[in-house]
């Protein structure tokens, strides 16, 4: 652990940019407890959780942190850190995202005991703290941190993807059950003009899907951070969709850093995060047109509109994070 570091974030899936953007807001050394192999089956995931296990145990005790965030979920990463926090009285943040509040990982044992002796348990957002207190879980809203985005100044979008010179749409999905894939099929079938980048793991898409994607629809395959970041840079716009309530989606704060104009579901949730700034849209193919084709059209307007926004969420994130800072006492 570096010398400035106040403690650990520990992660058990692979990069994540809010768990990026908080360690370096909490002065934290992140460490990822992930490898490729576990996403073969429910057993390798399971198998992985032991290898997981031993690794974060050991680098407690080598690195003595003051305090430990974790991502939640899964569950089990929880039950390990409770109990180093006991001991060693060590704060303790459990960073919940929003599988962690809605889904099974909240009906483990002891979860939601442990959950409430927590120094703190953050959610992204208001609906979600609304919906923890009916587990009688009190949270601390804090939202996804502007981030810190280092671009790849080798190479251009051109170099990364096959993105041609006209304009295309970052796709930063990660094909869960809540991004409606085949709508945007749809829209893409219906803008043959524009290319739609889709930047997650190609091979977690099923085949029968892989075999639907239409010709103007690219799969890059998992980029590397700075390329992720150089080709989002570059977009003419990002689409961002989700059919859940609650979520506030990771890649709308990286739009929001780059001036890339956001294409979004319009939901209860995203229009209280972000007002005016992006292109609402409804979660179906026609939707998706209309949205792309507006951010394209207006792509100045919806710029400068993010300009203005920018500073006043920094302004609310600041004080969300003083509230942690003063809960943990880590402002001296």
């Amino acid at each position: 652990m570096s010398s400035s570091s106040r403690g650990l974030f520990i992660v058990w899936r692979i990069f994540q940019r809010r768990s990026e953007s908080l360690a370096r807001c909490f002065d934290l050394e992140i460490k990822y407890y992930y490898a490729a192999w576990e996403e073969k089956s429910k057993f390798h995931k399971a198998l992985s959780y032991i290898f997981k296990t031993i690794y974060t145990i050991r680098d407690m005790v080598r690195h003595k942190p003051r305090i430990i965030f974790i991502q939640l979920p899964p569950t089990p990463v929880l039950y390990i850190a409770a109990l180093y926090c006991h001991f060693t009285k060590c704060r303790l943040v459990a960073d919940c995202h929003n599988a962690m509040i809605y889904s099974r990982w909240l009906k483990w044992p002891f979860a939601l005991q442990l959950l409430r002796r927590a120094d703190a348990a953050l959610v992204h957002n208001e609906d979600v703290e609304q919906h923890a207190l009916q587990h009688r879980l009190r949270t601390i809203t804090l939202r996804d941190p502007l981030p810190a985005l280092a671009l790849n100044s080798a190479r251009t979008a051109a170099d990364i993807a096959d993105v041609g010179s006209g304009d295309y749409v970052m796709v930063p999905w990660s094909f869960s059950p809540d991004e409606p894939i085949d709508e945007l099929f749809q829209a893409a079938e219906s803008l043959p003009e524009v290319k739609f980048l889709m930047t997650w793991f190609a091979e977690r898409l099923p085949q029968e899907t892989r075999d639907r994607v239409p010709p103007n629809v690219i799969l890059t395959g998992y980029l590397d951070d700075s390329d992720f970041n150089t080709l989002f840079a570059e977009a003419s716009a990002v689409l961002v969709m989700t059919t859940r309530e609650g979520t506030q989606p990771s890649a709308a704060s990286e739009a929001i850093v780059l001036g890339v104009p956001l294409v979004i579901s319009d939901l209860q949730t995203t229009r209280r995060l972000y007002e005016d700034v992006p292109v609402y849209i409804a979660n179906d193919g026609a939707g998706i047109k209309d949205g792309v084709r507006t951010a394209l059209e207006t792509r100045d307007a919806l710029q400068q509109k993010i300009l203005g926004f920018k500073s006043r969420f920094a302004a609310r994130l600041g004080e969300e994070i003083r509230e942690v800072e003063q809960i943990l006492a880590l402002d001296g």
